[in-house]
């Protein structure tokens, strides 16, 4: 059976419905199935931040960022960010500026109106900047941990990744060479076997003799 063309079917996620050439479809339909996919949206946004929230509780009852239970690999990321004290980088910059360390000019994108800093211009200043206005300056900022995304992955099991159990080729005997009769013990003539009529060797003359 072939597979419908996604790019001119959907299915409605409530429903269950397929719909089928979308260019046929009444608009009626089609408006009613975008709006069930719009609240299904919605719904599992918040189903996936009820699963990461209880899965990022057990993984900080365990104090790890990874674990595995049963089948499942669990991983919640943490992203990082500076948080920046505008008041604080405000009266640093303005001690450096009075101090002939860096110029009235290299201070004035850096924090604008309300006091909020701008990120890359104050990584700009900071980058040359060294030694004790260095560490005025990061003495200004924290950083800050957000959560991010928790990622699960089936673990394999690595007796099943292994290749199938074979049983060991045999090893084959070397080419066998010319076969030797078997050695020539002696008999006396009494005890010898009486030769087959294959094994006479009587020219005709003796055969009618």
């Amino acid at each position: 059976m072939m597979t419908a063309d996604l790019a001119t079917t959907a299915t409605d996620p409530i429903t269950g419905e397929l719909l089928e050439h979308l260019d046929q479809q009444p608009a009626e339909k089609l408006a009613e199935t975008l709006s069930n996919i719009h609240s299904r949206q919605a719904d599992l946004k918040a189903w996936q931040g009820a699963l990461d929230a209880e899965l990022r509780r057990r993984l900080k009852l365990r104090q790890t960022k990874m674990a595995i239970f049963g089948d499942w690999e669990v991983e919640a990321s943490v992203s990082r960010s500076r948080a920046w004290d505008a008041d604080k980088l405000e009266a640093v910059m303005a001690r450096l500026v009075d101090e002939g360390v860096i110029r009235a000019g290299d201070t004035s994108d850096v924090i604008t109106r309300p006091p909020v800093v701008a990120g890359k211009a104050a990584l700009a200043l900071r980058s040359r900047l060294t030694g004790d206005a260095l560490t005025l300056i990061d003495e200004t900022w924290a950083w800050k941990e957000r959560p991010g995304a928790v990622t699960v992955t089936r673990s394999v099991d690595l007796l099943d990744a292994l290749p199938e159990a074979t049983e060991p080729a045999p090893v084959m005997d070397q080419a066998p060479g010319p076969v030797e009769p078997p050695p020539e013990t002696w008999a006396p003539a009494a005890d010898r076997p009486a030769p087959g009529p294959a094994a006479l060797a009587l020219n005709p003359e003796e055969l009618f003799a």
